[in-house]
């Protein structure tokens, strides 16, 4: 697969701790997502900033997945996107807004690049992370969450892949 630019990816998160508001810091992450994830063979990028007809609600990142065989197979055709680069960790009430983002369009799963993780404790499942956990026993939905250090030791799309796979993993054996 693919390599991916460890200085662009160091450069995209310079910009956002440069940037001067929360959407210029979104941005720079949401852009490093693009770069990355277009990358990979059948990926292609679709829409930033969806919003639903009333507004309410926004996605981030729509990409269209065509799930070939040196891509992302094991993924659904859609993949959306919420892209948090706080200076803090994303707290529950975020993680569940995303989640019930992902469950009223009965998607598969969904990705929350939250730069400093999530809060609480992921082997309690405490905080946000009992709403990943929740997310998956009551809807079946995946929500796979990526960090700035995860996203850092990437050197190739078959990197991204792997952990992705990873995380799938955890979640279906963690489960309570």
């Amino acid at each position: 697969m693919p390599a991916l630019s460890s200085r662009r990816i160091l450069r995209a998160f310079r910009v956002g701790d440069a940037a001067h508001t929360h959407h210029d810091r979104g941005r720079a992450l949401e852009d490093l997502m693009i770069y990355m994830l277009c990358r990979i063979p059948g990926v292609r990028f679709l829409v930033r900033d969806s919003r639903v007809a009333a507004g309410s609600e926004e996605i981030d990142l729509v990409f269209w997945n065509d799930r070939l065989p040196n891509g992302l197979a094991y993924l659904p055709n859609i993949l959306v996107f919420e892209c948090k680069n706080w200076t803090a960790p994303v707290d529950s009430a975020a993680v569940a807004f995303f989640a019930n983002k992902v469950r009223v369009r009965r998607l598969e799963c969904g990705f929350l690049i939250a730069a400093n993780g999530i809060t609480g404790d992921v082997e309690d499942l405490s905080a946000a992370h009992r709403h990943v956990d929740t997310a998956f026993i009551r809807d079946n939905t995946r929500l796979i969450v990526l960090d700035r250090a995860e996203i850092q030791e990437l050197s190739s799309t078959g990197d991204l892949s792997r952990l992705i796979q990873t995380k799938i993993a955890q979640i279906v054996l963690r489960a309570r």
